[in-house]
């Protein structure tokens, strides 16, 4: 569907589904390694497509 395409989620939301730590997926926005969007001054949004794109294109790398 579109809307899924361009589901935008709070890391917190994204951290459960991928199954890793929060401090994990918040230093992979930090260090660029995953895409994210600022909304607002506080608040990192993360479409859930690009993230497992992101690391899908990191496994592919690593040869895994």
């Amino acid at each position: 569907m579109q809307n899924e395409q361009h589901e935008l989620l709070p890391l917190s939301e994204a951290s459960r589904r991928l199954g890793v730590c929060l401090t994990t997926l918040r230093t992979w926005v930090r260090e660029g390694r995953v895409p994210s969007y600022r909304v607002g001054k506080r608040f990192i949004r993360i479409n859930w497509h690009e993230l497992l794109a992101a690391i899908a294109g990191k496994n592919a790398e690593r040869g895994e």
